[in-house]
C-alpha cells in the first residue's frame, strides 16, 4: 500500500512560527508594512505556480515560502 507522508502540522506550524520570528528579528529598521508586503508578494508569485485548492495544497505553499525566506534573508530583511 503506498501511504504518502504528509507533513505533521505542528511541525509546519512550528516552522512557520520560527520563520515569522526570524523575520521580525530582521526587520530592525525596516518598515514592518513593507515587510508583510514583500511575504504577501512571495505567497502570491507561489500560489500562481502551486495549486492552493485543497489544504494540504496550501500547505505546500506555506512550506515553500517558509523555505524562500529561510534560504535569502537578505530579501526579507
Amino acid at each position: 500500500m503506498l501511504s504518502l507522508a504528509l507533513p505533521c502540522r505542528k511541525t509546519s506550524l512550528t516552522r512557520i512560527s520560527e520563520a515569522v520570528r526570524s523575520k521580525v528579528k530582521t526587520l530592525q529598521g525596516q518598515n514592518l508594512a513593507q515587510a508583510a508586503a514583500d511575504i504577501q508578494q512571495l505567497l502570491s508569485q507561489l500560489s500562481q505556480t502551486y495549486s492552493t485548492t485543497t489544504t494540504s495544497q496550501k500547505m505546500t505553499v506555506v512550506a515553500r515560502a517558509v523555505d524562500e525566506i529561510e534560504n535569502n534573508p537578505i530579501r526579507f530583511s
